[in-house]
């Protein structure tokens, strides 16, 4: 019985390793991509997208009234 629990649980720590080092072979092989394709950094495209110079998606209403995503999103939650 303890060598079943030893098991489980030695099951359990590979399991949470693979799991581990496939999201950083995710998250490394999209700055990866960005780096190599576009010769861009991913910390840069945040930047760009936290900065005052980002300009959002307008979204048009049929009526033709232009909103961004996040008045969108804040008339969804009213």
């Amino acid at each position: 019985m303890a060598f079943l629990g030893f098991c489980l649980v030695l099951l359990l720590c590979l399991g949470a390793t693979v799991f581990e080092l496939g999201r950083r072979w995710l998250n490394g092989g999209r700055e990866a991509y960005l780096r190599e394709r576009h010769g861009i950094d991913a910390a840069e495209i945040d930047a760009y997208l936290e900065s005052p110079d980002y300009m959002p998606p307008i979204i048009y209403h049929a009526d033709g009234t232009p909103y961004t995503v996040a008045e969108i999103v804040k008339m969804g939650r009213k």
